[in-house]
């Protein structure tokens, strides 16, 4: 499926010339469409636009693919193709820095790994976060604390969110007790 940047689906590709994705634990992975070039509607390849590949009627590794790149080329034959790259929903979270100051409880915690993750993720995605332009709350749901990990202490003041929420999964896995992460599709 093809949608456009706010998941209204605009059209089911069900024809291409090759499909491939990897999805990697706790990272963006990506996701490589070859279409011919008569594709009928280019116009809905757009930045951000979404795919999500469905196999048996599920959607494929829960997740939709943001379209980053788009280029329209000759293939060796001289045949014209578009080429999309898309990243994996993951890739919201690199979007955004922990745009707190040092010492503030907003970049400086201590809890259960998998608890700080989506903590991390309510202050600069959510309802939490201090500024109202960086809530996503309307389109983005963080699961509920479990406490499933160790409790490990982490200072990330200005750094990537995805790079803190790796560190931490990384921390909990060290410390003999992995947790892991995915921003997955409803």
């Amino acid at each position: 499926f093809l949608a456009d940047p706010s998941g209204t689906i605009l059209d089911v590709i069900d024809e291409w010339i090759s499909l491939t994705y990897n999805r990697p634990v706790n990272s963006t992975g990506g996701l490589e469409l070859t279409l011919d070039g008569s594709y009928a509607n280019p116009s809905f390849l757009k930045l951000d636009g979404r795919i999500g590949v469905y196999r048996n009627g599920q959607l494929d590794t829960d997740t939709v693919w943001f379209i980053r790149r788009i280029v329209k080329t000759l293939d060796e034959e001289g045949r014209r193709i578009i080429s999309v790259g898309a990243v994996s929903a993951n890739e919201l979270i690199r979007r955004r820095v922990v745009a707190y100051d040092e010492g503030t409880s907003y970049a400086v915690k201590s809890d259960f790994a998998d608890d700080m993750m989506k903590e991390i993720i309510r202050e600069n995605f959510g309802s939490s976060a201090s500024d109202v332009t960086r809530d996503l709350s309307d389109y983005l749901t963080v699961a509920t604390d479990t406490s499933q990990g160790p409790t490990i202490s982490k200072e990330f003041a200005w750094n990537n969110c995805l790079d803190v929420i790796q560190d931490i999964s990384q921390s909990s896995i060290t410390a003999g007790s992995g947790v892991f992460f995915d921003v997955v599709a409803p």
